[in-house]
């Protein structure tokens, strides 16, 4: 007895309301397998005449953004546009093949070659969601290499994965097909996948123990040039501590640049990672270049070759508009720095938004400097910045308790010297205020440890901040001889000598003395700032401060120059000239004040310069939950000329 297989055979017998995609020509015959050579054919017509320049037309908008990709060296913008390319190539072949299959049973190729798709077990046009399938595994068979086509060879019914996959099967409308694949030809085909199967394995085993060896070399490179001293260990250590981007090691050079930008790390250790990058690595990139600007900072030309370099590697990048604002700053343009600045503000790069903080803080614009801090994640190696930066600018926004917590919780963490140069500065800030200050925890570490070790007053801050702590405890003229055998610094002493001058009435040396050390270019500027404001507490007349004021309209606006700005507003005004101080609260800007105190004194001066009007439209603006009533008191200003100015504008302009 003889089963016949209903592949091989007419089937009359099969429902006849079975699911139809239209009618056929061929609806009952004999499964004559097709050619592979014939497919072959098929798929080089259908390659050549419809998909490739259909692809080509499609995906020429993105060929052109992979050619500028590549002209700037942006790796983000290639693998984006050679995705987008791929992706519509692979988006062309299985429209193509889908709606061909499921309209006619086959592409052009098959028809221009006889060959027809076939659902196997029904002999019609395959169904669009099985034309979708198949169409898909094809291009997923093609992606690895054409290999699975070689199913044609070994497979009984000649069919590859995405023709099991999708049901289907390939005939030929010629007068004969081709026989199911022999034992030998199956073998041999079969013999060939396995080998190409153990090649892949072998090829990607081998480039990843390469890539692994690669690594290691390099990682061997820099620790032996950390031993040596070549590289610098500290930027090693920043490395474990930096959190990989996108699975991979972050950048030794970033790494460096953002500590260099903090004040972590010298010019030396930046340049020796330069040349690890540029010189033993290879690598020409931006960032590269920018790092050697730095290095070269005293060599104004070769420095600015570099910087020219940076844009011209890659003029889209952050570092290139990063190189453009170390231009403007030389040039004093802080609008145009702002800007470009502000252009950068969805950057991750750390080492730029460490140079944005130190930017808006010492410009003073605190809030500015507030949203750069808090774009910067947590890093052990960048914990002395990041506590010294967040209490400036808390203290700058006048928010002292939030400035004190942050530098008390900074304190915990930070090294003995960053927790010195940090108690200097905030001791300085409070004592500056008021001699109450002198009990601060800044002041009592700052304390500590100069009595622990005369070494930290070999810094300007630190040294400059323990002299205005004795005046608060001691008084110069007691304290001028000890602390002259302290303190190392010449300037220093220079600024004890006139203070000591000071206390023995000999006023006029002691101006002397101080007008030398401002004049004094070669002096720490934290000295000269100190000369200017003793000039200012010590002027008896609005004479005595005429040349600082001509010397500081000159001067570019930052936070020094604020600073100076309030203490001469503050030096006028208690000789009563307001006329002066209301003109220096001018050039400042109109409702920039250093403290709330400066902001009464200007509606004050106004008042007494017959602006009634102006005086009016400025206490408006001051903190109008705090202005008194007619029959109240401020509890801050009770008793006070501005208690009483404020009374005679209300009762004057009150209602109008």
């Amino acid at each position: 007895m003889v089963i016949e297989d209903p592949n091989f055979k007419n089937d009359s017998s099969r429902e006849e309301g079975a699911e139809n995609t239209g009618p056929t020509r061929h609806r009952h015959h004999p499964l004559k397998l097709a050619s592979p050579l014939d497919r072959l054919a098929a798929a080089v017509v259908d390659f050549f005449l419809v998909i490739l320049p259909i692809s080509t037309l499609a995906a020429a908008p993105f060929k052109k953004g992979i050619m500028k990709a590549l002209i700037l060296q942006d790796e983000t913008d290639f693998i984006l546009y050679l995705a987008l390319l791929i992706l519509t190539s692979g988006v062309v072949v299985v429209l193509y093949q889908t709606l061909m299959v499921w309209l006619f049973g086959a592409t052009l190729g098959k028809m221009f070659w006889g060959l027809r798709v076939e659902r196997l077990w029904k002999h019609r046009r395959p169904t669009f969601s099985a034309s979708l399938i198949r169409s898909v595994f094809w291009l997923f068979d093609s992606i690895l290499g054409f290999v699975p086509h070689l199913a044609v060879f070994a497979n009984e019914k000649r069919r590859p994965l995405h023709d099991r996959v999708a049901d289907t099967v390939v005939i030929t409308l010629k007068d004969r097909g081709v026989r199911s694949p022999g034992v030998i030809e199956a073998s041999f085909v079969h013999g060939v996948i396995a080998a190409f199967a153990v090649f892949a394995l072998v090829l990607l085993s081998f480039n990843s123990f390469d890539l692994y060896m690669k690594s290691k070399s390099q990682d061997a490179l820099v620790s032996s040039l950390e031993e040596e001293g070549s590289l610098c260990k500290s930027v090693g250590r920043a490395v474990e501590d930096w959190p990989a981007d996108d699975d991979d090691d972050p950048d030794r050079l970033q790494v460096a640049m953002a500590l260099f930008a903090a004040g972590e790390v010298a010019k030396s250790c930046l340049g020796a990672e330069v040349d690890l990058k540029l010189v033993r690595q290879g690598v020409e990139s931006p960032l590269a270049y920018l790092a050697q600007s730095f290095v070269h900072a005293d060599n104004a030309e070769l420095s600015d070759r570099y910087l020219a370099r940076v844009c011209e590697v890659s003029p889209d990048s952050d570092s290139c508009k990063m190189s453009q604002i170390v231009t403007l700053w030389t040039e004093e343009k802080w609008s145009e720095v702002g800007r470009l600045f502000d252009s950068l503000n969805k950057t991750n790069e750390h080492y730029i938004l460490v140079w944005a903080v130190r930017h808006f803080v010492k410009r003073g614009e605190f809030e500015q400097a507030t949203q750069y801090l808090e774009k910067i994640e947590p890093r052990r190696s960048l914990g002395a910045f990041l506590g010294m930066q967040r209490a400036k600018v808390y203290w700058g926004m006048r928010r002292m308790e939030e400035a004190r917590a942050a530098a008390s919780v900074a304190f915990e963490t930070m090294g003995p010297t960053e927790r010195v140069d940090l108690a200097s500065w905030l001791c300085y800030e409070e004592v500056e205020q008021s001699c109450q200050g002198v009990s601060s925890r800044s002041c009592q570490i700052l304390e500590k440890a100069v009595e622990d070790s005369d070494e930290y007053l070999v810094d300007s801050k630190v040294a400059l901040t323990y002299i205005k702590q004795n005046e608060c405890k001691k008084g110069y003229g007691r304290a001028y001889e000890e602390l002259s055998r302290q303190i190392p610094l010449t300037h220093a002493r220079r600024l004890l000598f006139a203070l000591a001058m000071w206390d023995k009435k000999q006023i006029s040396d002691g101006r002397q003395v101080l007008w030398e050390l401002i004049n004094n270019k070669e002096a720490d500027q934290d000295f000269r700032d100190e000369a200017k404001a003793l000039i200012i507490s010590w002027a008896s007349k609005s004479e005595d401060l005429e040349a600082l004021r001509n010397d500081w309209e000159r001067e570019k606006p930052d936070l020094r120059w604020r600073r100076l700005g309030y203490r001469l507003f503050r030096g006028y005004y208690l000789l009563s000239d307001y006329k002066t101080a209301f003109e220096i609260s001018r050039n400042m800007g109109t409702g920039v004040y250093w403290d709330s105190m400066m902001e009464e004194q200007v509606i004050i001066s106004a008042y007494h310069l017959g602006k009634k009007q102006e005086a009016w439209s400025l206490l408006k603006q001051y903190k109008p939950n705090l202005i008194p009533q007619v029959n109240q008191r401020s509890p801050a200003s009770a008793n006070s000329e501005f208690d009483v100015v404020t009374k005679v504008l209300q009762r004057e302009f009150k209602g109008k």
